[in-house]
């Protein structure tokens, strides 16, 4: 996993891509569950445009965006819900992000905004 946090990390969307055609999340983490692709994207890419095509990117080749990681079993969207990010949410429901998804404590987005 260290080569794609490090491609995430470098703003290296081609890398990105490339890790992202090759592997899925059940295979890139080795067994780590505290991030899946979709997370890794939003915590490392700072540039809205940038993150947003990655997403959308990620999102229609395969990646799960209701896909939970971390110890709490947290989703891509409470995660955007509960750091108040609101066009990020907004730009993970239309992607087809489920609202009822719930994370360990069966918390939902909604819970967090």
């Amino acid at each position: 996993m260290t080569e794609l946090v490090d491609a995430f990390r470098a703003m290296d969307t081609d890398k990105v891509i490339q890790l992202a055609l090759e592997h899925r999340s059940s295979d890139i983490y080795e067994n780590d569950t505290d991030y899946t692709l979709l997370s890794l994207a939003i915590e490392f890419i700072e540039d809205e445009n940038t993150r947003t095509e990655i997403i959308e990117f990620l999102v229609k080749n395969g990646q799960d965006i209701d896909e939970q990681f971390g110890e709490t079993e947290t989703t891509v969207l409470i995660d955007a819900c509960r750091a108040g990010d609101l066009k990020l949410a907004e730009f993970l429901l239309n992607l087809g992000a489920d609202v009822c998804a719930t994370d360990r404590n069966g918390w939902q987005g909604i819970h967090h905004a």
